[in-house]
């Protein structure tokens, strides 16, 4: 179950987003663009 999840948006290109989910035990990022991931990173 997911304890965090939040999506930030790229104030000068609103196409880009990164969200950050983390369940308690990791968490990871996402870097969007138009809703595709097209990176992602595990944060210890």
């Amino acid at each position: 179950m997911t304890e965090f999840y939040k999506q930030f948006f790229c104030e000068m290109n609103q196409n880009y987003s990164l969200i950050i989910e983390d369940d308690g035990r990791v968490a990871y990022a996402y870097l969007l663009f138009c809703e595709e991931i097209i990176g992602d990173l595990w944060l210890s």
